[in-house]
């Protein structure tokens, strides 16, 4: 069940976002069937190359993941298939998400935990295990298999930095930047940042937070398929699910805790530049903010140490602290942008076991890599199989 989740609509022009909000009413839970495996498939299928997202990969595919699809009349073939190297890659990213998942968030009740988790990965396994992997990859179950953890050891600050760089280079028509913020970090460097990136059709400006709004704080998600709808989906929920909203004074906190990571997703027309789509977690209108006013670009009204992304276009807020991880990707010659924070030491952690799957000039050690592969099957299993937090294994 989805507690205290009021949906919400707006209007907007065009290519510009002003939210009129006003609530409607409480979004119901849907209920969903399970899943149906493809009619082809058949444990077989990796005589296809692999079809990862951000380049081309000429390897054959070892494992497939299964997207959830509840549309009883649906053709669509919504198996992703993908090579042992990116196979983990998209498992760890899986298993990543759902840790911050703003659905996995809402969940209450293990039943609501495996029905989050298998949205996200209806199903997912290797086309041929070896005999001793047994069902589900047993093998990681196996006291002498080196552990996520264990093989993550091997890794040094040095070379997670070096590997995070090298994802620049890896994205196909586009480009990708991240920004570690640093207690130093002032609006003005974010800015440049900001103003320094390639692609894209946003309008980025920074500001300062002024002060608690219980009420204007309430945090957003946001769902609009400028394309066809007039009107978009608005959420709002708490991070920490009680009484008070995400306070700037206590920014840092929530961050590390790993409740806030603020994301913009937007696709855009690459003729006429307007907003086709737009997603949002983790944010604010900024009309809203703006006419309480929350937001300045005098630093000496402003919370230390915290800074509001805004994206003029889309009307939207990222909230970020000079502790944060700070990623932008576009795609599609920019017609594709992403722009998200998270807390960067929590960033790195969890990315730390698999990261060095990036660098796709290091020759991959096959044995690791399926220990590796099994491990993150399992942990994905408890989830969707036992209901258990991500953030729990």
């Amino acid at each position: 069940m989805i507690m205290n989740n009021i949906t919400t609509t707006a209007s907007a022009t065009d290519t510009d976002t002003a939210l009129d909000l006003h609530v409607d009413e409480v979004t119901p839970q849907n209920d969903f069937d399970d899943p149906d495996l493809p009619d082809f498939f058949d444990g077989g299928g990796n005589d296809t190359t692999c079809q990862w997202d951000d380049g081309f990969c000429t390897e054959l595919c070892d494992g497939y993941i299964l997207e959830y699809c509840n549309d009883p009349n649906c053709k669509y073939d919504h198996t992703s298939k993908y090579c042992l190297r990116h196979y983990i890659i998209s498992l760890g990213l899986k298993l990543d998400h759902l840790r911050t998942c703003p659905g996995m968030r809402k969940a209450r009740t293990r039943e609501e935990i495996k029905q989050v988790a298998l949205e996200h990965a209806a199903s997912f396994g290797r086309f041929e295990q070896d005999q001793a992997d047994g069902e589900r990859g047993d093998s990681a179950h196996d006291p002498s298999a080196p552990s996520l953890n264990e093989l993550a050891d091997e890794m040094s600050d040095a070379d997670l930095d070096a590997e995070l760089k090298k994802i620049g280079g890896q994205v196909y028509r586009g480009s990708y930047d991240d920004l570690r913020m640093m207690p130093a970090t002032t609006a003005e460097d974010l800015q440049q940042w900001l103003d320094g990136l390639d692609l894209g059709h946003g309008v980025f400006h920074v500001k300062h937070f002024t002060k608690f709004d219980g009420f204007s704080m309430e945090l957003m998600e946001v769902h609009w398929d400028k394309e066809h709808d007039e009107e978009g989906r608005f959420s709002f929920y708490n991070p920490d699910d009680g009484a008070v909203a995400w306070d700037p004074e206590f920014a840092r906190g929530f961050e590390k805790r790993g409740f806030m990571n603020p994301k913009l997703w937007a696709l855009w027309n690459g003729e006429t530049g307007a907003i086709k789509y737009q997603y949002s977690t983790d944010s604010y209108a900024e009309s809203v903010l703006a006419k309480r006013g929350l937001l300045t670009d005098d630093p000496a009204r402003g919370v230390p140490g915290v800074f509001a992304i805004v994206e003029e276009r889309t009307d939207t807020v990222l909230p970020v602290t000079t502790g944060s991880y700070i990623q932008h990707k576009a795609t599609f010659d920019g017609d594709d942008t992403v722009l998200w924070a998270c807390d960067d030491a929590g960033f790195r952690e969890r990315i730390r076991p698999y990261i060095e799957y990036y660098d796709e000039d290091r020759p991959l050690d096959v044995p690791k890599a399926k220990a590796k592969a099994a491990e993150l099957e399992r942990k994905l299993h408890r989830v969707i199989d036992e209901g258990v937090r991500p953030e729990e294994l």
